[in-house]
Parts: structure tokens; C-alpha cells; sequence
């Protein structure tokens, strides 16, 4: 974050004057309220207005807002898709959002946090949290979850423009805990990614290439939150809410992704239902499985580990490429899990790639779904 100084402070009005000629749909915002309440939903208002010391009364498009981070006294920061930040109190005493029970006109004095999702262009789907692109910073795109990102790493050319390469050393990303980022009693939630996994790093307990890590674990028979990662070169992904216990895995049953391509990878969940966990590879279901022995609260006061895994002892790193890194706090449907396997978060369309079966074994504590009984789920992307 950059704090706004008089010598910005044109170029920053510049900004605003293109911004006002905008009119953009509303995205999603996250609002998380000093009571410890979150709300999730579509604000009503096109523009928040605030008072600056510097520019006076400044009427911001609430697409170009990455988050507004509140104190007492009516006074906060607002950041913007730019990465500027200004100093302000809110003109307005309310704040108007669209639920999914209606319409709430929240307090500004209530509001401890406002984070926009989907403030890049074409990054539409409601739900997102945060995005990790990797283009040459740990960034995050959609939100305010800069992540801070291990000297180690570097930017190699991805599949959607620059992306972390990992050397298979100690090296990882962590994104400061936030509310957004843990996952509550029944709380819906997907992570998706691009992924170019190298050969396994000479060093890597259990046969486990962590992807995205957000867990308190004591040991490795204990744990609290969620992981996705590649095991024996498989997706997998366990979550647990009980620290007491180590909660549940669910591997794929294939492909094996060590294979020197980009695969998409995603996971979604609907907590209360019983088949309403999902793995995909390359925009196609490959294991459904019950999360419904999981229906507690995932949160906790961790970081986000990208790329490493948080149980003492354990040396494991990934090594390869992880691009694009999107959570959202909503399960995608298949349909827009595979649309993100035809394009960018921005619409851009990505590199066609095709699929051949490969043998298919049972999976662990999941079924196969077969949406199309001509494609068969185990597969490997060919470029």
C-alpha cells in the first residue's frame, strides 16, 4: 500500500475524473462489521462518497475500490484498483447492500471493513474474495490481500501472463489472515488455480505438493481449516473443523498432473449437502465427495500458505508454476468452473487444450460423476 502524498495528489484526480465517465455494473462487496458480522451481497450505491483533507469531497465508482478499512470516529482509509490510498471520512451515514434476504442499509458507524470483489475488468463472477495473479508481485487483484511473497520465488511466463515459480526450496507466500478468507459454520466456499507442476522436488514428505494451505496444525494428526494439494501427483484436498481431530481427505482418483503441463485445478464446496464437494482438473469433474462431516467453522487465525504446508516438521514446497489463484466464498457451478478453463479471470480466452481417458481406479470416501458418458473423468491435458 502507498499513502497518498500532495504530489500524487493530480494524478490521483485524474483517476477520479476518468472513473466518474464510467458506468459499470455493481460487483460484489464484503462487508465485515465491528460486530463481527460479514455480509456478502451487490451494493446499491454506484459511488461512495467520502471527504478528504486533501482532494475535499471525493465521489468514488465502486469498481474502482479495492477495500475501505474503517476506524472510529468515521474516519478511514479507502485504497483504490490503482493501489492508491487517501484518508477520508465517509459523507454518507449509510451504506446500501443487496443480501440474499434483502436489503440492509448498514451504518457506516458499524463497518470495521469493505472489500470489493471483481474490481478488474471482466472479472465478473460474484463470490471473489481475492486473486493472486503472480504478474511480478504478490498482489492480490480482486481484494486487499497483498500477500508477501519469499525472496526465493520468481516470475516466470504462465498460462495467463506472469505466474510464482517455485524451485521446490523453503519457499512460499503468505497472505495475512483475514475474516474473507476463513470459511464459517456451513459457509459454501472454491479455490481455483493454473498450475504447472515440475518433478518432485527431491525432498517432499509424504508425497504431498501443497497448493494452498490455511490450517492450524500441531502435527500431522491434527488439524483446523483446509488444504489443497497434489498427492502422488493427484488432487486432493482435506478439511477438518476440530482441532482434536485431523478432520477429512478426499484424493482424485487421477490424473497424475506431473506431466510437465498447465492444469487447471479447483475445488468447490457446498457444506450442507452430501454430494456437494467437488474436483475438478482442467474444467472437468473428477471426484464428487460429502462434506457434510465437516459442517463447522474452518477459521483461523492463520495466514494463507501459498505453495507451502503449515504442519511442523513437514518439508514440503511446490515446485513448478502456480498462476492465478482465486478463492471464492460461494461454490462455483460446473459451468463456471469450466468457463474459467476457457478463459482468464479478465474474459481473455486461454490456449484450447484436449483430453484422453486414462485408466480409472476408485477413489477415497468420493464417487464419479459422469456428466457425459462419452468422456470419460480421468484424463490428461495434451497442449
Amino acid at each position: 500500500m502507498k499513502l497518498l502524498h500532495l504530489s500524487t495528489v493530480a494524478v490521483f484526480a485524474c483517476r477520479l475524473s476518468y472513473a466518474v465517465a464510467a458506468e459499470p455494473s455493481s460487483p460484489r462487496v464484503t462487508v465485515e462489521l465491528s460486530d463481527g458480522s460479514r455480509i456478502v451481497g451487490q451494493c446499491l450505491d454506484k459511488k461512495l462518497r467520502f471527504h478528504s483533507a486533501l482532494l475535499g469531497e471525493v465521489a468514488l465508482p465502486i469498481q474502482d475500490i479495492r477495500s475501505v478499512d474503517c476506524s472510529p470516529a468515521n474516519s478511514a482509509t479507502v485504497t483504490t484498483t490503482a493501489g492508491d490510498a487517501l484518508a477520508v471520512s465517509f459523507e454518507d451515514s449509510k451504506m446500501a447492500i443487496k443480501t440474499s434476504f434483502g436489503k440492509a442499509d448498514l451504518p457506516v458507524a458499524s463497518i470495521r471493513k469493505v472489500t470489493v470483489a471483481g474490481a478488474i475488468p471482466g472479472s465478473n463472477l460474484p463470490g471473489l474474495v481475492a486473486l493472486w495473479s503472480g504478474s511480478s508481485s504478490g498482489k492480490d487483484a480482486a481484494g486487499a490481500h497483498d500477500a508477501s511473497v519469499s525472496p526465493g520465488i520468481s516470475y516466470l511466463d504462465a498460462k495467463t501472463g506472469p505466474g510464482f515459480y517455485f524451485d521446490g526450496g523453503e519457499n512460499q507466500i503468505l497472505v495475512p489472515g483475514s475474516p474473507d478468507l476463513n470459511f464459517g459454520p456451513g459457509q459454501d466456499f472454491s479455490i481455483e488455480a493454473w498450475i504447472e507442476p515440475a518433478s518432485p522436488p527431491p525432498q517432499m514428505t509424504d508425497d504431498i505438493l501443497p497448493i494452498a494451505d490455511k490450517r492450524i496444525t500441531p502435527n500431522n494428526t491434527r488439524c483446523l481449516g483446509f488444504v489443497l494439494c497434489l498427492y502422488h501427483g493427484q488432487l486432493s484436498f482435506r478439511m477438518s473443523d476440530n482441532l482434536d481431530e485431523n478432520g477429512d481427505e478426499w484424493h482424485a482418483p487421477g490424473p497424475n498432473l506431473f506431466d510437465g503441463n498447465f492444469h487447471q485445478v479447483a475445488v468447490t464446496v457446498v457444506r450442507n449437502a452430501a454430494d456437494g464437494g467437488k474436483l475438478y482438473v482442467d474444467g472437468q469433474l473428477i471426484l464428487t465427495f460429502d462434506p457434510t462431516r465437516q459442517p463447522g467453522d474452518l477459521s483461523t487465525d492463520q495466514p494463507l500458505n501459498i505453495g507451502g504446508d503449515t504442519c511442523p516438521g513437514y518439508y514440503t514446497y511446490f515446485h513448478g508454476l502456480i498462476d492465478n489463484l482465486a478463492v471464492f466464498n460461494r461454490a462455483l457451478s460446473p459451468e463456471e468452473i469450466k468457463s474459467l478453463d476457457l478463459t482468464d479471470h479478465k474474459g481473455v480466452q486461454l490456449p484450447p487444450g484436449r483430453y484422453i481417458p486414462q485408466e480409472s481406479q476408485p477413489g477415497i470416501n468420493g464417487i464419479y460423476d459422469y456428466p457425459d458418458t462419452t468422456i470419460h473423468p480421468n484424463f490428461r491435458r495434451i497442449p
